[in-house]
């Protein structure tokens, strides 16, 4: 390794020293099982596990032996077995041992001298074989792949599998699978210690936490956490919102800000995901413990804002040509909502519809053409859910409805479903799109407009205020990406993606409800990779071997 990378590596991880720790040494006592049969029927691995029950097994002091050769006299030991030559050739043994903080343990080191061979489990995992096929499937016939004579104490680091991934806090089990290399061998030796190579580092903590833990707050969609050193293998995932993870995580020094949706009002409970992969940047990382004082806490989230109006639709101040029902959603979930709070020219509605996630949809006659009035009328009793309640302030406003109003002559004019190798959007990516077209002399003013590929949710992708000019086309980006407001010219992304094999695709004129003007109300045509399909005449669709979309922040083609 050239020097200037060595000295790379040593600037890159913080210095840690290490102590060796014994958790039994040779001539332990073991429990162990003659390998006559398997030694656990019928499943003949369940044996290596933690949780196998070897309460029956007699117990027996290492090392374990016999010599019955013409050199007998060579092994001795504390437990001999005596009957082992022919009989059979395994002996299955398992220990307990504590382990601390698994965390902390980087490798495992064995100490042995073994005639002839071992496989070696921790907690049913395999870690090492001795003089054993690397392949081979153990049974209690198997044999060794070399005579281990004349053992020889061995030491073994086993730091290539990661302990922390099969060690557990507190007790753990080592099982091994002793065997000779034939029934008819006159001999066997085994003995054996662990121990353990610990870090003697410190675990990354939490130090400072905005808003701090335990406060009131009044608002909150994001939480930064600052944690005691560097940490690596921290996404933005981990931090657990009320039981949600959070959706983005950016990074300033040690300091991580995590954003998310905002919860309910209430008490927030602030966690870590149990799986994650917080360490510090050591050469040998210490994990962030999710569990330590500190690491969880909790907010209390106070509403003090009464509700608001956060969408109308149709918009205060537009012009329509039909009107007879109303979109509203405010700013937060509210409670003591009637049909009649809404008066439209002074009348009540006659009818309220309540969705999923707080919208509302007013229901009335059609008032006459015209200027039209609308308002919360007084005494309505709707409020928030915070304790106590905060009343919604009410308001007007007003809209026109002109009946005898012109449809402006836009239409859906060319679709890609599979784009493979064509137009790529803001990100790089190759999204499937919807060009309109605006075949009028005047421009169209497209707020309100809207995309859906569901008849029954017309009102699925909508529009914001932005000019589409006499004769001009613009590209639609039908990626799923939802933005209806772009920051880059007007690449606008729909919530909903096309289908590969056809589906219903409409675009809506801003009435109320909502009409459909064109698009395919029975379903476009299975489509195929880079072939369009798109407007070829008046009332006739067909492909495009060469899809001619005009580029996304042209104004027109």
């Amino acid at each position: 390794m050239h020097l200037k990378l060595l000295l790379v590596l040593a600037l890159a991880f913080t210095s840690f020293t290490t102590s060796a720790a014994s958790h039994f040494p040779t001539n332990s006592i073991w429990r162990y099982f003659k390998g006559v049969t398997e030694a656990s029927i019928p499943d003949r691995t369940a044996w290596r596990a933690y949780s196998f029950n070897d309460s029956a097994w007699p117990e027996g002091q290492a090392p374990f032996y016999f010599d019955s050769g013409p050199l007998s006299g060579r092994y001795t030991g504390n437990t001999e077995l005596t009957d082992m030559q022919d009989s059979y050739n395994h002996v299955f043994l398992r220990r307990r041992f504590t382990v601390d903080d698994p965390a902390l343990v980087y490798a495992l080191k064995i100490r042995f001298q073994v005639d002839d061979g071992f496989v070696m489990w921790v907690n049913g995992r395999e870690l090492y074989r001795q003089n054993v096929n690397p392949t081979s499937t153990l049974t209690n016939r198997s044999t060794t792949s070399v005579s281990g004579e004349p053992p020889q104490w061995r030491v073994v680091d086993l730091a290539a599998i990661r302990p922390a991934s099969y060690l557990q806090s507190g007790e753990n089990v080592i099982a091994i699978q002793l065997i000779n290399a034939t029934r008819a061998d006159n001999d066997l030796l085994f003995d054996f210690a662990l121990d353990t190579t610990t870090a003697e580092g410190t675990r990354p903590t939490i130090t400072e936490v905005n808003p701090v833990r335990g406060s009131r707050v009044t608002q909150l969609t994001s939480v930064a956490v600052t944690f005691s050193e560097a940490v690596v293998g921290i996404d933005a995932g981990d931090l657990i919102v009320n039981g949600l993870p959070s959706d983005t995580m950016t990074q300033v020094g040690n300091t991580y800000t995590f954003r998310f949706t905002q919860p309910v009002y209430g008490q927030v409970n602030v966690s870590w995901d149990p799986d994650h992969n917080i360490i510090d940047a050591s050469l040998f990382p210490n994990g962030f413990d999710a569990k330590a004082p500190g690491s969880t806490w909790v907010y209390d989230l106070a509403d003090i804002l009464p509700p608001v109006v956060r969408r109308l639709y149709p918009a205060a101040g537009s012009s329509v040509r039909s009107f007879t029902q109303l979109e509203v959603s405010f700013s937060e979930v509210v409670a003591g909502v009637e049909a009649a709070d809404l008066l439209v020219n002074g009348q009540p509605a006659t009818n309220l519809m309540i969705f999923p996630g707080g919208n509302l949809l007013f229901q009335f006659p059609q008032p006459a053409a015209g200027l039209v009035a609308l308002q919360w009328r007084n005494g309505h009793g709707i409020t928030d859910l915070a304790t106590p309640a905060l009343a919604f302030g009410g308001g007007s406003w007003v809209l026109t409805l002109d009946p005898s109003a012109l449809v402006p002559d836009l239409v859906i004019s060319e679709i890609l479903a599979a784009n493979k190798s064509g137009l790529v959007d803001e990100d790089g990516d190759q999204e499937a799109w919807i060009e309109l077209w605006n075949r009028g002399t005047t421009p169209v003013n497209l707020e309100g407009w809207s995309l859906s590929d569901d008849p029954n949710e017309p009102g699925k992708w909508v529009f914001p205020s932005s000019l589409l000019g006499a004769g001009g086309r613009l590209v639609v980006f039908a990626s799923g990406k939802d933005r209806p407001a772009p920051s880059q010219g007007n690449r606008f992304h729909t919530n909903f993606k096309l289908a590969l094999g056809g589906e219903f695709l409409g675009l809506f004129s801003p009435e109320s409800p909502r009409q459909f003007i064109s698009g395919f109300a029975s379903g476009y045509p299975e489509q195929r990779n880079d072939i369009s399909y798109g407007w070829v005449s008046a009332g006739s669709f067909g492909f495009f071997n060469t899809p001619i979309p005009v580029q996304p922040t042209a104004p027109a083609r």
